[in-house]
């Protein structure tokens, strides 16, 4: 199977080549990747983590603080108003504060050692992760495709869905 996945679901989605290795998983197509160390929306991350926190306390965390977290992910984050419910930013904020960047790196060194493929895609515009967080991990996977766009942001994978998919079809890291 080629796994594809987006951002957060990298880490995700490297356990899972880890876990599964050549057998199971003929590529990784990884998109605007969380990679081996935290990023620029994850900081300052002890106020990341007391975030985290404050979801936990019993009645101000339900009531008070999944509000504000939306319009955090709406206003500072450009996140979609319409699509982004305050439960999915708590989920998603409780996902963030238990990321293992150091499992991370240990995943990725079973894949390297795997000889697993790997695509990895960015663009220079993302406001949550600087370029060099996917040029790093892209530089510690086995082969494959890498794609650069100056535009698209940190859903690229959006504005150049037609792109990404024209590449892993040209890739197709089931003949390598």
């Amino acid at each position: 199977m080629l796994v594809v996945a987006h951002s957060m679901g990298t880490h995700v989605a490297l356990d899972l080549a880890a876990r599964q290795g050549p057998s199971r998983v003929a590529g990784l197509c990884l998109l605007a990747p969380v990679s081996l160390r935290r990023h620029k929306g994850l900081e300052p991350w002890a106020t990341v983590q007391a975030y985290g926190k404050a979801l936990d306390l019993p009645m101000v965390g339900e009531r008070v603080f999944k509000p504000v977290l939306r319009e955090i992910y709406v206003h500072m984050l450009g996140f979609s108003r319409k699509y982004t419910p305050a439960d999915e930013c708590a989920h998603s904020l409780r996902r963030i504060v238990a990321l293992d960047f150091d499992q991370a790196a240990k995943d990725v060194a079973k894949i390297r050692a795997d000889g697993i493929p790997s695509m990895v895609c960015w663009a220079d515009d993302d406001h949550l992760l600087q370029p060099e967080i996917a040029e790093e991990l892209g530089s510690v996977l086995p082969s494959g495709p890498r794609m650069f766009f100056k535009t698209g942001g940190h859903f690229m994978n959006k504005h150049h869905a037609e792109d990404i998919a024209n590449e892993i079809l040209e890739w197709d890291p089931w003949r390598l």
